[in-house]
Protein backbone atom coordinates (compact mmCIF):
# COMPACT_ATOMS: atom_id res chain seq x y z
CA UNK A 1 0.00 0.00 0.00
CA UNK A 2 2.72 1.95 0.98
CA UNK A 3 3.79 2.35 -2.65
CA UNK A 4 0.92 2.90 -4.41
CA UNK A 5 0.70 5.92 -7.06
CA UNK A 6 -1.37 7.81 -9.35
CA UNK A 7 -1.27 8.43 -13.14
CA UNK A 8 1.79 10.61 -13.33
CA UNK A 9 3.65 8.30 -10.84
CA UNK A 10 3.99 10.27 -7.95
CA UNK A 11 3.30 8.11 -4.41
CA UNK A 12 -0.29 8.84 -2.59
CA UNK A 13 0.01 11.26 0.67
CA UNK A 14 -2.29 8.87 2.43
CA UNK A 15 -3.12 5.58 0.23
CA UNK A 16 -5.44 3.84 3.08
CA UNK A 17 -7.79 7.31 2.61
CA UNK A 18 -7.82 7.11 -1.39
CA UNK A 19 -8.92 3.48 -1.36
CA UNK A 20 -11.50 3.91 1.22
CA UNK A 21 -12.95 6.67 -0.61
CA UNK A 22 -12.64 5.05 -4.23
CA UNK A 23 -13.60 1.38 -3.33
CA UNK A 24 -15.65 1.86 0.21
CA UNK A 25 -18.71 2.64 0.97
CA UNK A 26 -21.55 -0.14 0.71
CA UNK A 27 -24.76 -0.03 3.26
CA UNK A 28 -26.94 -2.53 2.78
CA UNK A 29 -28.97 -2.04 6.02
CA UNK A 30 -30.18 0.56 8.07
CA UNK A 31 -28.44 1.61 11.25
CA UNK A 32 -25.37 0.12 9.75
CA UNK A 33 -22.19 2.57 11.17
CA UNK A 34 -19.96 4.86 8.60
CA UNK A 35 -17.04 2.68 10.10
CA UNK A 36 -19.27 -0.69 9.34
CA UNK A 37 -19.31 -0.35 5.99
CA UNK A 38 -17.71 -2.59 3.09
CA UNK A 39 -15.59 -2.77 0.22
CA UNK A 40 -15.76 -4.14 -3.28
CA UNK A 41 -13.47 -7.07 -2.59
CA UNK A 42 -13.01 -6.91 -6.37
CA UNK A 43 -12.11 -3.90 -6.86
CA UNK A 44 -10.04 -3.58 -3.76
CA UNK A 45 -7.80 -6.77 -4.58
CA UNK A 46 -7.27 -5.79 -8.18
CA UNK A 47 -5.91 -2.09 -6.86
CA UNK A 48 -3.48 -3.41 -4.29
CA UNK A 49 -2.37 -6.08 -6.70
CA UNK A 50 -2.01 -3.60 -9.38
CA UNK A 51 -1.41 -0.56 -7.19
CA UNK A 52 -2.88 1.59 -8.95
CA UNK A 53 -6.45 3.37 -8.71
CA UNK A 54 -8.78 2.74 -11.33
CA UNK A 55 -12.34 1.72 -11.71
CA UNK A 56 -12.52 -1.86 -12.25
CA UNK A 57 -16.18 -2.15 -11.09
CA UNK A 58 -17.10 -2.71 -15.39
CA UNK A 59 -14.45 -5.91 -15.58
CA UNK A 60 -16.77 -7.61 -13.97
CA UNK A 61 -19.53 -6.88 -16.60
CA UNK A 62 -21.11 -4.09 -17.98
CA UNK A 63 -24.77 -4.23 -17.38
CA UNK A 64 -26.77 -3.45 -20.86
CA UNK A 65 -29.85 -2.95 -19.68
CA UNK A 66 -28.96 0.35 -17.63
CA UNK A 67 -28.74 3.08 -19.91
CA UNK A 68 -32.09 1.23 -21.76
CA UNK A 69 -34.44 0.93 -18.50
CA UNK A 70 -33.12 4.30 -17.86
CA UNK A 71 -34.58 5.94 -21.24
CA UNK A 72 -37.81 3.57 -22.19
CA UNK A 73 -38.69 5.58 -18.44
CA UNK A 74 -37.53 8.73 -18.92
CA UNK A 75 -35.27 8.44 -16.20
CA UNK A 76 -32.90 11.27 -14.89
CA UNK A 77 -29.89 10.40 -12.23
CA UNK A 78 -31.84 12.13 -9.75
CA UNK A 79 -34.97 9.70 -9.94
CA UNK A 80 -32.68 7.16 -8.38
CA UNK A 81 -30.22 9.27 -6.23
CA UNK A 82 -31.84 10.37 -2.67
CA UNK A 83 -34.50 8.21 -2.57
CA UNK A 84 -36.02 6.65 1.06
CA UNK A 85 -34.46 3.65 1.93
CA UNK A 86 -37.76 1.85 2.13
CA UNK A 87 -37.93 1.94 -1.59
CA UNK A 88 -34.88 -0.89 -1.99
CA UNK A 89 -35.18 -2.63 1.32
CA UNK A 90 -39.11 -3.25 1.24
CA UNK A 91 -39.66 -6.40 0.26
CA UNK A 92 -37.67 -8.31 -2.98
CA UNK A 93 -37.68 -7.45 -6.32
CA UNK A 94 -40.14 -10.32 -7.96
CA UNK A 95 -40.40 -10.92 -12.10
CA UNK A 96 -43.86 -8.95 -11.80
CA UNK A 97 -41.45 -5.69 -10.99
CA UNK A 98 -39.05 -6.71 -13.52
CA UNK A 99 -41.02 -7.06 -16.26
CA UNK A 100 -42.83 -3.72 -15.79
CA UNK A 101 -39.76 -1.90 -15.55
CA UNK A 102 -38.23 -3.37 -18.86
CA UNK A 103 -39.33 -1.84 -22.38
CA UNK A 104 -41.17 -3.95 -24.35
CA UNK A 105 -43.38 -2.90 -27.75
CA UNK A 106 -45.22 -5.76 -27.31
CA UNK A 107 -46.88 -4.65 -24.28
CA UNK A 108 -50.10 -2.84 -24.46
CA UNK A 109 -50.03 -0.88 -21.76
CA UNK A 110 -47.18 1.33 -20.44
CA UNK A 111 -46.20 0.52 -16.54
CA UNK A 112 -46.66 3.10 -14.27
CA UNK A 113 -43.71 5.71 -14.30
CA UNK A 114 -43.65 5.40 -10.84
CA UNK A 115 -43.69 2.39 -10.00
CA UNK A 116 -41.31 1.48 -13.49
CA UNK A 117 -38.56 4.20 -11.79
CA UNK A 118 -38.84 2.52 -8.38
CA UNK A 119 -38.15 -1.08 -9.44
CA UNK A 120 -35.13 0.62 -11.48
CA UNK A 121 -33.99 2.07 -8.39
CA UNK A 122 -34.20 -1.80 -6.69
CA UNK A 123 -32.32 -3.00 -9.65
CA UNK A 124 -29.40 -0.69 -9.34
CA UNK A 125 -29.54 -1.04 -5.62
CA UNK A 126 -28.97 -4.66 -6.25
CA UNK A 127 -26.81 -4.44 -9.06
CA UNK A 128 -24.50 -2.54 -6.84
CA UNK A 129 -25.00 0.64 -8.36
CA UNK A 130 -26.75 2.15 -5.53
CA UNK A 131 -26.29 2.39 -1.64
CA UNK A 132 -28.02 3.51 1.46
CA UNK A 133 -26.10 6.70 2.73
CA UNK A 134 -27.55 9.06 5.60
CA UNK A 135 -29.51 12.01 4.39
CA UNK A 136 -27.78 15.53 4.45
CA UNK A 137 -31.28 17.08 5.99
CA UNK A 138 -31.92 14.45 8.61
CA UNK A 139 -31.05 11.32 10.31
CA UNK A 140 -33.03 8.95 7.55
CA UNK A 141 -31.07 6.85 4.97
CA UNK A 142 -31.46 7.56 1.33
CA UNK A 143 -30.21 5.80 -1.87
CA UNK A 144 -26.84 7.44 -3.72
CA UNK A 145 -23.65 6.24 -5.38
CA UNK A 146 -21.37 4.58 -2.90
CA UNK A 147 -18.26 5.68 -3.99
CA UNK A 148 -16.14 7.02 -6.29
CA UNK A 149 -15.55 3.75 -8.12
CA UNK A 150 -18.91 3.18 -9.25
CA UNK A 151 -19.56 6.91 -9.71
CA UNK A 152 -17.28 6.68 -12.74
CA UNK A 153 -18.21 3.71 -13.98
CA UNK A 154 -21.82 5.11 -14.14
CA UNK A 155 -20.23 8.11 -16.08
CA UNK A 156 -18.46 5.33 -18.55
CA UNK A 157 -21.72 3.36 -19.36
CA UNK A 158 -24.10 5.61 -19.55
CA UNK A 159 -22.76 8.96 -21.29
CA UNK A 160 -21.26 7.19 -24.16
CA UNK A 161 -24.56 6.14 -24.37
CA UNK A 162 -26.29 9.11 -24.55
CA UNK A 163 -23.57 10.19 -26.70
CA UNK A 164 -24.43 7.47 -29.12
CA UNK A 165 -20.99 5.73 -28.63
CA UNK A 166 -18.98 8.74 -29.82
CA UNK A 167 -15.88 8.84 -28.76
CA UNK A 168 -14.49 11.94 -29.19
CA UNK A 169 -17.36 13.89 -27.96
CA UNK A 170 -15.87 12.71 -24.62
CA UNK A 171 -13.71 15.52 -24.76
CA UNK A 172 -16.34 18.29 -24.76
CA UNK A 173 -16.94 16.18 -21.22
CA UNK A 174 -13.40 17.43 -19.76
CA UNK A 175 -13.78 20.61 -21.20
CA UNK A 176 -17.46 21.27 -19.64
CA UNK A 177 -15.86 20.09 -16.38
CA UNK A 178 -12.63 22.40 -16.31
CA UNK A 179 -15.06 25.25 -17.44
CA UNK A 180 -16.96 24.67 -13.79
CA UNK A 181 -13.83 24.51 -11.73
CA UNK A 182 -12.24 27.46 -13.93
CA UNK A 183 -15.64 28.93 -12.86
CA UNK A 184 -16.02 30.50 -16.63
CA UNK A 185 -19.28 29.95 -17.44
CA UNK A 186 -18.45 31.57 -20.97
CA UNK A 187 -15.99 28.81 -21.43
CA UNK A 188 -18.79 26.07 -20.54
CA UNK A 189 -21.72 27.11 -22.65
CA UNK A 190 -19.15 27.04 -25.32
CA UNK A 191 -17.81 23.63 -24.14
CA UNK A 192 -21.75 22.72 -23.70
CA UNK A 193 -22.69 23.78 -26.92
CA UNK A 194 -19.75 21.11 -28.69
CA UNK A 195 -21.36 18.22 -26.49
CA UNK A 196 -24.73 19.05 -27.88
CA UNK A 197 -23.68 19.59 -31.53
CA UNK A 198 -21.89 16.73 -31.86
CA UNK A 199 -25.51 15.25 -31.35
CA UNK A 200 -27.76 14.02 -34.03
CA UNK A 201 -31.32 15.58 -33.93
CA UNK A 202 -32.02 11.63 -33.33
CA UNK A 203 -30.55 11.92 -30.46
CA UNK A 204 -31.51 15.10 -28.77
CA UNK A 205 -35.08 14.39 -26.67
CA UNK A 206 -36.58 18.41 -26.76
CA UNK A 207 -37.45 18.34 -22.42
CA UNK A 208 -35.52 19.72 -20.21
CA UNK A 209 -35.09 17.28 -18.39
CA UNK A 210 -32.55 15.69 -20.62
CA UNK A 211 -30.13 18.32 -21.21
CA UNK A 212 -30.40 18.70 -17.29
CA UNK A 213 -29.71 15.05 -17.18
CA UNK A 214 -27.11 15.23 -19.77
CA UNK A 215 -24.92 18.03 -18.03
CA UNK A 216 -25.27 16.54 -14.75
CA UNK A 217 -23.82 13.17 -15.35
CA UNK A 218 -20.91 14.83 -17.50
CA UNK A 219 -20.31 16.83 -14.52
CA UNK A 220 -20.29 13.15 -12.56
CA UNK A 221 -16.76 13.41 -13.70
CA UNK A 222 -15.76 16.01 -11.38
CA UNK A 223 -17.12 13.65 -8.26
CA UNK A 224 -13.45 13.15 -7.66
CA UNK A 225 -12.42 16.62 -6.76
CA UNK A 226 -16.03 17.72 -6.09
CA UNK A 227 -19.70 17.25 -4.27
CA UNK A 228 -21.88 16.71 -7.71
CA UNK A 229 -25.63 17.24 -7.15
CA UNK A 230 -28.64 17.20 -8.76
CA UNK A 231 -32.06 18.63 -7.62
CA UNK A 232 -30.98 19.47 -4.22
CA UNK A 233 -33.44 20.01 -1.84
CA UNK A 234 -33.63 23.18 -0.32
CA UNK A 235 -35.98 25.28 2.33
CA UNK A 236 -37.68 27.22 -0.93
CA UNK A 237 -37.07 24.92 -3.86
CA UNK A 238 -34.72 22.66 -5.76
CA UNK A 239 -31.44 23.73 -7.97
CA UNK A 240 -31.19 21.81 -11.16
CA UNK A 241 -27.63 21.33 -10.34
CA UNK A 242 -24.84 22.09 -7.61
CA UNK A 243 -21.03 21.92 -7.58
CA UNK A 244 -19.55 22.15 -4.76
CA UNK A 245 -15.77 21.60 -3.99
CA UNK A 246 -13.51 22.85 -0.99
CA UNK A 247 -13.34 26.64 -2.22
CA UNK A 248 -15.98 27.14 -4.79
CA UNK A 249 -19.71 26.65 -5.20
CA UNK A 250 -21.42 26.56 -8.90
CA UNK A 251 -25.45 26.19 -8.55
CA UNK A 252 -26.36 25.39 -12.31
CA UNK A 253 -30.57 26.13 -13.23
CA UNK A 254 -31.66 25.53 -16.70
CA UNK A 255 -34.86 26.88 -18.84
CA UNK A 256 -36.04 25.86 -21.98
CA UNK A 257 -37.37 28.35 -24.38
CA UNK A 258 -37.36 30.83 -21.65
CA UNK A 259 -36.25 34.63 -21.35
CA UNK A 260 -32.30 34.60 -20.65
CA UNK A 261 -32.62 35.82 -17.25
CA UNK A 262 -35.44 33.84 -15.89
CA UNK A 263 -33.03 30.71 -15.00
CA UNK A 264 -30.80 33.38 -12.69
CA UNK A 265 -34.03 35.20 -11.27
CA UNK A 266 -35.77 32.02 -9.94
CA UNK A 267 -32.41 30.66 -8.24
CA UNK A 268 -31.98 34.47 -6.58
CA UNK A 269 -35.80 34.61 -5.89
CA UNK A 270 -35.71 31.08 -4.32
CA UNK A 271 -32.34 31.69 -2.75
CA UNK A 272 -30.80 28.72 -3.82
CA UNK A 273 -27.23 29.46 -2.55
CA UNK A 274 -28.64 30.50 1.00
CA UNK A 275 -27.02 27.56 2.06
CA UNK A 276 -23.84 27.68 0.77
CA UNK A 277 -22.79 31.62 1.56
CA UNK A 278 -21.19 32.43 4.76
CA UNK A 279 -18.72 29.41 4.59
CA UNK A 280 -15.57 30.93 3.05
CA UNK A 281 -16.24 30.00 -0.55
CA UNK A 282 -16.43 31.39 -3.83
CA UNK A 283 -20.38 31.00 -4.75
CA UNK A 284 -21.73 31.39 -8.46
CA UNK A 285 -25.03 30.98 -9.67
CA UNK A 286 -25.13 29.91 -13.83
CA UNK A 287 -28.64 30.09 -15.44
CA UNK A 288 -28.70 28.60 -18.67
CA UNK A 289 -31.43 29.00 -21.35
CA UNK A 290 -31.84 25.84 -23.64
CA UNK A 291 -33.59 26.05 -27.02
CA UNK A 292 -35.81 23.65 -28.02
CA UNK A 293 -35.21 24.22 -31.77
CA UNK A 294 -31.36 25.42 -31.61
CA UNK A 295 -31.15 22.74 -29.12
CA UNK A 296 -27.88 24.33 -27.54
CA UNK A 297 -27.62 26.87 -25.14
CA UNK A 298 -28.87 29.91 -26.18
CA UNK A 299 -27.51 32.32 -23.40
CA UNK A 300 -26.07 31.86 -20.04
CA UNK A 301 -26.33 34.61 -17.18
CA UNK A 302 -24.42 34.15 -13.92
CA UNK A 303 -23.80 36.53 -10.91
CA UNK A 304 -21.10 36.00 -7.99
CA UNK A 305 -22.65 35.58 -4.36
CA UNK A 306 -19.75 35.27 -2.52
CA UNK A 307 -15.78 35.71 -2.36
CA UNK A 308 -13.13 33.62 -0.32
CA UNK A 309 -12.57 34.62 3.18
CA UNK A 310 -9.32 36.68 3.32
Amino acid sequence: MTDMTDDDGNPFVNAPARLREYYNGYRFAKGVPDAARVYNPYSILTSLNTKTLDAYWTETGIPFFLPQLLEAHACTVQDVRHKPSDMVLKGILTPRQLAEAWPSPQRRRKPNPDSARAALTKIMFQAGYLTLVRSPTNDSYVTDFPNLEVTESFVQDLLPYMLAGEDYALAHVTDICDAVRALDPVAMQAAGNRLMASLTYLEHTPQESYYQTLLHVALLALQYQADVQAEVILHRGRPDIAVAWANAVVILELKMDDAAETPLNQAEKRAYAQRFTGQGKAVQVWGLTIGRDEREILDITHKSLAAPAP
